[in-house]
């Protein structure tokens, strides 16, 4: 990508105006997902198990949750399950590094997608971009 390109693209995140909880058990995982999404521009919040992670949900609003599928105290499906979860309708995505069949059951139970770890951030900022910001005809550089 070029440097303009990485301008533009860092300029459309800074547009869509939303609000990630990051959910991992693992701090420098929590860590470094937090700051590159706010090196392009997207507001975060962390949270270190899915007890965590509720309590947030209920308190603040969010426009995605990205949460670790296997957490010591409650994995994936605690979320993907819980009725607090359910009556805010967020979309949830998936990171795991160990891919088997529970993935289609996720997605067949409303879970946005499932990435593999180590993960991508083009990948993950691809999602965003895809899932969460819309074109504007009045302005083709950007995205809000």
């Amino acid at each position: 990508m070029t440097i303009n390109g990485k301008k533009r693209f860092i300029k459309n995140m800074n547009r869509c105006g939303i609000k990630i909880l990051i959910v991992d058990d693992d701090e420098i995982i929590r860590d470094l997902l937090s700051k590159e999404l706010l090196k392009l521009g997207v507001a975060c919040c962390s949270a270190r198990s899915t007890q965590e992670a509720l309590e947030q949900i209920s308190a603040q609003e969010f426009s995605l949750v990205i949460s670790d599928l296997r957490m010591p105290g409650g994995n994936g499906d605690t979320l993907l399950n819980s009725q607090v979860f359910a009556n805010q309708k967020i979309p949830l995505v998936f990171m795991t590094s160990l891919l088997d069949s529970q993935e289609k059951s996720l997605l067949s139970r409303g879970a946005l997608g499932v990435i593999e770890k180590p993960l991508r951030m083009k990948d993950l900022a691809g999602l965003i971009l895809r899932d969460f910001c819309t074109y504007n005809a009045e302005d083709p550089q950007v995205r809000v």
